[in-house]
């Protein structure tokens, strides 16, 4: 395994991925802030994958749609379905090509933390290419989001690994704090949707452990994938 990750420039996207020794036999698309270093710490636990992940503008790459801001200046401008395109037809292909990334979905997953976590969990309604996905501390309270959720579910036996913290729906403005109603129906309209869904909830608030749970959805999601991939 490279001792550090590897970046390099992709469509003007500062992007990182780190290898592993062998061909991978997964690929982790990465949707947060500051992955470069975490993805290190991941791959301590995950030695056969491919971590990827780029630079992002958050209130804008990992909004689905418009929406009203809750912080002054921090604009949802809905961006999201600019860089899905960018993943799935710039970054997949690129990454098979260079690096040997599988391109199977069974053996893809989509990975999001906050914003990122919606923009994951939205992403598998939109394409194939991931055959799993993880929504930590999702950003699931986004204007219309549940309501578009049950219309357009990810395809059946899709496995997405849910978590948040317990003290998220205590803090912040008001939409926020709907984060732990809105994250228990979620898991109820992808279950209901055949789904394999797996929720847990962890000590703190959003940006509490954040490594620590990181390293927990890639330890659950690599044997949720395998299952599926018995199946």
């Amino acid at each position: 395994m490279p001792k550090n990750p590897i970046v390099f420039t992709l469509d003007g996207r500062r992007c990182t991925c780190l290898l592993p020794e062998g061909k991978p036999k997964r690929l982790y698309v990465l949707c947060g802030w500051e992955m470069e270093k975490l993805m290190m710490l991941l791959a301590e636990d995950a030695p056969e994958i491919l971590f990827f992940s780029t630079e992002i503008d958050g209130g804008r790459d990992f909004t689905p749609w418009e929406a009203e801001p809750i912080w002054p200046g921090e604009p949802f401008s809905g961006g999201g379905e600019d860089y899905l395109k960018f993943l799935t037809d710039t970054a997949l292909p690129y990454l098979e090509e260079r690096f040997g990334a599988p391109a199977e979905p069974e053996n893809c997953a989509l990975l999001g933390y906050s914003l990122g976590g919606l923009f994951a969990l939205w992403a598998l309604t939109k394409t194939e290419k991931f055959g799993a996905g993880a929504s930590l501390s999702g950003s699931l309270w986004y204007p219309q989001f549940l309501k578009y959720l049950e219309n357009c579910p990810p395809k059946k036996d899709t496995a997405i690994y849910l978590s948040l913290g317990d003290r998220e729906p205590l803090g912040g403005p008001p939409v926020m704090r709907t984060v732990g109603d809105c994250t228990e129906m979620a898991k109820e309209i992808l279950s209901n949707h055949g789904c394999k869904v797996f929720f847990e909830w962890n000590q703190g608030g959003h940006g509490k452990g954040v490594t620590k749970r990181w390293q927990r959805a890639v330890r659950r999601l690599l044997t949720m994938m395998a299952k599926t991939v018995e199946k």
